[in-house]
């Protein structure tokens, strides 16, 4: 194992509920550094076709955990995908605004990959990207409160008095409690 991936686990490991820590250790070494390359294609692909920087509430955060789930649908299967995500979201101090929003995408994305069971990730991303046009997926907007995606331009999402993204914090993980909040990009 080289050092840049050791670093790539260690990182992971402070970012995840104590079942995401049970259910990834499931995967092997091999299997970490591909369900990390699934987290990285959301990400960079909600990038490519969203305002990227804040990660949360908006546009950008509706595609990149719809996106997420459905190729962790298409690696893992429906069933997997859906109990990760699900334990991801349980993490302690997420926002019920935010848990919400993205129980809703996650969903969105699991039955879009289940839908277009031969699409490729480029197909999927497309279906994802039409879902967030369409009005089909969530968004947080201002005042706290879920919006469809098609009611609201990006710049308008974000509730004030939200707490900063989770990107600028740092926790480290309890397995004695459940997991831990943060850790880089841990909005997906």
């Amino acid at each position: 194992m080289g050092p840049l991936f050791a670093e790539d686990v260690r990182k992971l490991q402070q970012s995840v509920t104590a079942r995401e820590a049970d259910m990834l250790d499931g995967l092997g070494l091999s299997g970490l550094q591909d369900f990390r390359g699934v987290k990285d294609r959301a990400f960079n692909t909600a990038d490519a076709r969203f305002r990227p920087g804040d990660w949360n509430d908006n546009h950008n955060d509706a595609f990149r955990h719809t996106y997420w789930n459905a190729l962790m649908t298409k690696e893992y299967g429906a069933e997997w995908a859906a109990e990760y995500a699900t334990a991801h979201e349980a993490r302690p101090g997420n926002r019920p605004e935010r848990e919400a929003m993205d129980l809703y995408n996650n969903e969105a994305g699991r039955r879009i990959a289940q839908q277009h069971p031969g699409a490729s990730e480029e197909e999927l991303a497309d279906l994802v990207e039409k879902a967030v046009r369409d009005g089909d997926l969530v968004v947080i907007d201002r005042g706290g409160r879920l919006t469809f995606t098609d009611h609201i331009d990006s710049a308008e999402t974000g509730d004030p008095k939200l707490k900063a993204p989770e990107k600028a914090q740092e926790h480290q993980s309890d397995r004695n409690t459940g997991g831990s909040v943060a850790g880089e990009h841990s909005g997906e």
